[in-house]
């Protein structure tokens, strides 16, 4: 099932990264301690996603980027909840490598096909709270936070809380700085990721 737009191919803009201009670190320039966080990664996932040996032309920013992810994942909101965030944002961004990875990692934790595919496909979420979380969440991105009011008092109306608000702004924001570096040095698809069995890539390039 292809329901992610492949056909706004790397050839359809002049101002197409140059990828040879941003490329990953290779784990040997790593430092010890980043190895070591690599290594903690492959030890969890088996693998270490392409995006992280791009983030680590920065050090600092991915120990920022680690924090905050673990931030993210201890907030109150379920597993589900924090992919709808994530995949949300990243199909509003356009971002073909983070919906890979994020559908792959929304099969890991057993996350309702139905969910992940509605975000993908753009026809939504039946359940009635989890829906109010994606227009959200979709409005935020699209708008760039000028939302309707309807959607916020929604939001809060189906249970979420104020803090919950907090969190998902977090939540984009920090899909938002992967989507942006995924796009700009046009990071290749973990061949992981391509066993999420919900889609065909083309290519296998972020090409969104």
């Amino acid at each position: 099932m292809n329901i992610i737009n492949t056909n706004t191919s790397v050839s359809n803009s002049t101002n197409k990264t140059d990828t040879s201009i941003i490329n990953a670190v290779r784990f040997e320039q790593l430092s010890d301690d980043v190895k070591h966080e690599f290594n903690l990664v492959r030890g969890h996932l088996g693998f270490v996603p392409n995006l992280f040996s791009y983030i680590a032309h920065s050090t600092s920013m991915l120990y920022v980027f680690f924090t905050l992810s673990k931030a993210f994942e201890n907030s109150s909101f379920t597993p589900t909840e924090r992919e709808i965030i994530q995949l949300t944002t990243s199909k509003v961004n356009e971002c073909n490598y983070c919906l890979a990875g994020h559908s792959y990692f929304a099969k890991l934790q057993g996350i309702n096909h139905s969910v992940v595919v509605g975000i993908l496909s753009g026809t939504g979420i039946e359940n009635k709270k989890l829906s109010a979380l994606y227009l959200l969440c979709q409005s935020m991105v699209a708008t760039r936070g000028d939302v309707p009011s309807a959607l916020l008092s929604d939001f809060f109306e189906q249970g979420y809380s104020r803090s919950q608000f907090i969190d998902l702004t977090m939540g984009i924001s920090l899909k938002t700085f992967t989507n942006l570096v995924s796009k700009v040095a046009d990071i290749e698809i973990d061949e992981n990721f391509n066993t999420a069995d919900l889609f065909t890539p083309k290519g296998g390039k972020s090409v969104a």
